[in-house]
């Protein structure tokens, strides 16, 4: 059952839990990639700072996160992330809904990311979002597969 989730903009006090759950989201990949997915290691605290990030939070719990990076070719979804008892429950749906919006607002017709080639069922769940992939390639040592989504379809 989908549950409603709250969205909000992360706060400085989030950095810690934002670590916490990529870290128990994608460390089931670790055995795939030989090492640990980038968003394990990433600044969250910097992010909260510089970037855009929104959480999902039920019951006063964060769920999931969602961190979206403006780079000079444009919007990029660096990380999205759902605590494992979370999972299948909407937030990412959730996320991604108020990403587009905040995307829209921005002026913003489309934005990217990009996922690994083991990370089949993300790769799936991103294609069922609306996202296309535009090209594979290795990039900081990971083999990544590169999407985009047109803000125009959804």
């Amino acid at each position: 059952m989908e549950k409603i989730f709250t969205l909000r903009r992360a706060s400085p006090q989030d950095a810690p839990i934002l670590a916490r759950i990529a870290g128990e989201a994608y460390s089931p990949y670790i055995p795939l990639m030989g090492k640990e997915p980038a968003p394990m290691g990433a600044d969250y605290a910097g992010h909260i700072a510089q970037d855009t990030c929104f959480v999902a939070v039920l019951s006063e719990q964060v769920a999931a996160f969602a961190v979206l990076i403006q780079k000079p070719d444009g919007w990029w979804l660096e990380t999205i992330a759902t605590d494992p008892k979370y999972q299948r429950g909407g937030a990412g749906a959730a996320l991604l809904a108020r990403c587009g919006r905040f995307l829209r607002a921005e002026g913003a017709s489309s934005y990217q990311l990009y996922t690994n080639e083991v990370m089949s069922g993300p790769y799936g769940w991103y294609l069922r979002c609306g996202f296309v992939e535009t090209r594979r390639g290795t990039q900081d040592g990971f083999a990544r597969i590169f999407m985009a989504k047109d803000l125009a379809q959804g």
